[in-house]
């Protein structure tokens, strides 16, 4: 796994997993047992000195659940703008972000998923492919998912930064979900 590990007591993260020229990030967060698992969309500013908006709500919200958080996302691409994601991903990009999610899982011993990727999942068909792979992976490890809020109209869990803070946790169907979305969202990753 790619390490960024500096010595510095302004880290907010021990847990920074990116590609050698930061452009990728597989995971932010804290090395706990029993973290929260957060699944977003795609990574944006953050990285183990800053939060960045999202992160900053993440935060909040995962206390109430745990003493640590694993932030990791359906498509590890750093951008602000889901509208700005390549039309098509990279297939072994995400075989490699769907095995380092499950091997943090394992290794920190994570039995909650926080699905939090919002409505535009849907902005790229691949990004349904990458939950269905990310799915698929996680279930052997028997993990219970969560959303926070109420989903969106479009049925979709809602992103962190579009939550009230009086929000609270609840089980999310990741089964029924996955299925809705392979029948309504094309699947395609070229």
């Amino acid at each position: 796994m790619a390490r960024k590990t500096i010595n510095d007591s302004t880290r907010l993260y021990d847990l920074y997993l990116t590609d050698p020229d930061n452009l990728l990030r597989y995971a932010l967060g804290n090395r706990c047992q029993n973290a929260l698992l957060i699944v977003g969309l795609n990574p944006s500013t953050a990285n183990q000195y800053i939060r960045d908006q999202t992160l900053t709500r993440v935060q909040a919200f995962a206390r109430r659940r745990s003493r640590g958080l694993i932030m990791c996302n359906l498509y590890p691409l750093r951008c602000t703008d889901p509208d700005r994601l390549p039309k098509q991903a990279d297939l072994k990009v995400i075989e490699k972000n769907t095995r380092y999610i499950v091997s943090l899982c394992q290794r920190y011993a994570v039995n909650e998923t926080w699905a939090a990727w919002g409505a535009p999942i849907e902005k790229r068909p691949y990004l349904s492919t990458c939950l269905n792979r990310l799915y698929e992976a996680l279930d052997p490890l028997s993990m219970s998912w969560l959303k926070c809020g109420t989903t969106t109209q479009g049925g979709h869990p809602r992103h962190p930064s579009r939550l009230p803070y009086k929000s609270r946790f609840s089980l999310f169907n990741i089964n029924c979900y996955v299925d809705w979305l392979s029948r309504n969202v094309s699947q395609q990753v070229k």
